[in-house]
């Protein structure tokens, strides 16, 4: 027999059920909530007026600052224009107004060993002409150098605004030829050239300066080397002439050419002293007597870059420029000197070029 489940009754649609009795003392707990609730409304407006008060009138957020105008370069020293290296160096400029004109000037703050007025002085120069920023407010810029060495400020005007300042910035780069050391005053040698303009006039390269140094040692130790072999022989001769008590040989008395003299203080000559009369050796030791010191004129400035012999800047000197260029006096050198000398040059590394007045003479 099949159980049958309770009926539920039903509630037409939209009534609410009917409410069962309420418990004890409901309605006074209600009755006191709800008297409660406007103190309780008015103590958590208070507390919010009171926060509103303390964080004071509102005001839209401040724009973001602009980020600042600058120019700047990874590498801020190249060499001179006409010697070798970089010559050129690459700027960046930021904070610069989107899609602005920038306006770029250079100028020279000074010129290494250049004791002279700059008028008239070559600067370097920045490419694109007319150069806008981009979308961003950047640009790129490049600094080719010009062919005196020093310091030179680049200053970069951008846009503005009507009635706002136009941002500015500059930066500075130095243009030399690296490495270049002072050839000091030394025995053999004399500094000559220095003038009022440019009063520092030998600065090299290490290897040239130690060159120089090397062939004037060479050359002022011809005369002692000479001497002391002329000494050695002439006392030979007397011991052969005692015991031989021979006449001079034919043609004893005959003078030394001047190309045999070079190549006997050389020492290239085969024979040597051993076949050379009293007389002979006599036209030697005169010759190595008053032996000159050499004259190193101009080499190149301190730093390098175009050397203006006459203060206006530009040549004569095409090349001087990087420490290895020399002019070698001679108009106080006789041929005996300069057949001597030549040699001991070359020996050295360097290439002789005859000017007249003076050998030009470039190493490396």
């Amino acid at each position: 027999m099949l159980a049958h489940a309770p009926l539920v009754r039903r509630q037409p649609a939209g009534r609410r059920p009917e409410a069962g009795p309420r418990p004890a003392g409901a309605g006074r707990l209600l009755a006191g909530r709800t008297a409660a609730l406007p103190d309780l409304q008015h103590a958590v407006g208070n507390r919010v007026v009171s926060r509103l008060l303390q964080r004071g009138p509102t005001s839209p957020a401040d724009p973001p600052a602009p980020p600042p105008f600058t120019v700047t370069g990874a590498t801020l020293e190249v060499t001179p224009k006409g010697t070798d290296g970089n010559h050129t160096a690459t700027l960046k400029v930021s904070g610069a107004r989107p899609k602005g004109k920038l306006r770029v000037a250079v100028e020279a703050v000074q010129s290494t060993g250049h004791d002279h007025a700059g008028a008239g002085r070559p600067l370097g120069r920045v490419t694109p002409k007319g150069a806008k920023a981009d979308a961003s407010g950047e640009a790129t810029l490049t600094y080719t150098s010009g062919v005196v060495a020093g310091e030179e400020r680049v200053t970069v005007t951008g846009a503005a605004k009507p009635g706002e300042t136009a941002p500015q910035a500059a930066v500075a780069l130095t243009v030399r030829v690296p490495g270049l050391t002072e050839l000091p005053a030394g025995a053999g040698y004399e500094l000559v050239g220095a003038t009022s303009t440019h009063a520092a006039n030998h600065f090299g390269t290490p290897e040239t300066v130690a060159a120089l140094q090397a062939i004037a040692v060479d050359f002022a130790a011809i005369p002692n080397r000479a001497l002391v072999g002329l000494a050695a022989q002439w006392a030979a001769n007397a011991v052969l002439e005692a015991l031989t008590q021979m006449p001079a040989a034919p043609g004893s008395t005959r003078k030394l050419s001047v190309s045999r003299m070079a190549a006997l203080l050389s020492g290239t000559d085969a024979a040597g002293l051993a076949d050379l009369s009293d007389a002979q050796l006599g036209q030697l030791r005169d010759a190595v007597l008053g032996w000159p010191r050499l004259g190193y004129n101009d080499l190149s400035l301190a730093a390098g870059g175009l050397f203006d012999i006459k203060g206006d800047w530009a040549p004569p000197h095409k090349t001087h420029r990087m420490g290895q260029t020399l002019d070698f006096r001679t108009n106080h050198l006789n041929d005996l000197h300069r057949r001597v000398a030549r040699p001991i040059i070359e020996a050295h590394g360097a290439t002789v070029l005859n000017e007249g007045d003076h050998w030009h003479l470039t190493f490396g």
